[in-house]
């Protein structure tokens, strides 16, 4: 049997409802920018299956401010483009930053807590660059592992297991960070997936 209807209803609802739900993780826009890899697309929504809205040409750099983790678990880039927001898949795009190849958040800055994350990189310098430069400065970014997440921002206020639509289970850990504002740290599989200001 073909029911067109339902059909419709399903793509509909997976291509402007759930990224609704999806994660955002707002980044930290000092220095944030990213070259697209190639003739990169780009959409009105960070939802896959959609058409794209235009194309943007290879080697031009924007900046990033926001993060987000599409249905399907695969992270999307916030692009400020003739000015409005696109969306653009961040495995067409690679961080220029000065400090690092990942996306950031900012983290805890005070004297002990770098005395802290020092002592910590000098146990584990296996760890990749990326790792070891945002631990140093006390960020995180994509792909950190929990115990590289405790490294950075240490031990959270609380922990909650959770269940998203296109992610699955999950862990959130929560932060309290210096600017008052809490950070909620997702991971899945013990490793960061994105995170979110409020």
């Amino acid at each position: 049997m073909n029911f067109p209807f339902l059909r419709q209803f399903f793509y509909g609802f997976l291509c402007f409802f759930l990224p609704y739900l999806c994660v955002h993780a707002q980044q930290n826009q000092q220095d944030q920018k990213a070259a697209c890899n190639g003739v990169t697309p780009y959409y009105s929504e960070p939802c896959p299956g959609l058409l794209p809205k235009g194309y943007i040409q290879k080697g031009k750099i924007y900046p990033v401010p926001e993060v987000t983790v599409d249905t399907l678990g695969m992270p999307w880039f916030a692009l400020p483009l003739k000015e409005s927001k696109v969306w653009s898949p961040a495995k067409y795009w690679t961080y220029v930053s000065e400090i690092d190849t990942s996306a950031f958040a900012e983290g805890k800055q005070s004297e002990a807590d770098k005395k802290r994350r020092l002592r910590i990189l000098r146990e584990h310098r296996g760890w990749p660059r990326r790792i070891i430069r945002s631990v140093r400065f006390g960020r995180i970014c994509l792909d950190m592992t929990a115990e590289q997440l405790l490294a950075s921002w240490d031990t959270p206020i609380q922990k909650n297991d959770a269940f998203t639509i296109g992610i699955g289970n999950h862990e959130i850990w929560l932060y309290n960070t210096h600017s008052g504002k809490y950070t909620a740290v997702l991971l899945k599989n013990d490793k960061v997936i994105g995170w979110s200001k409020k």
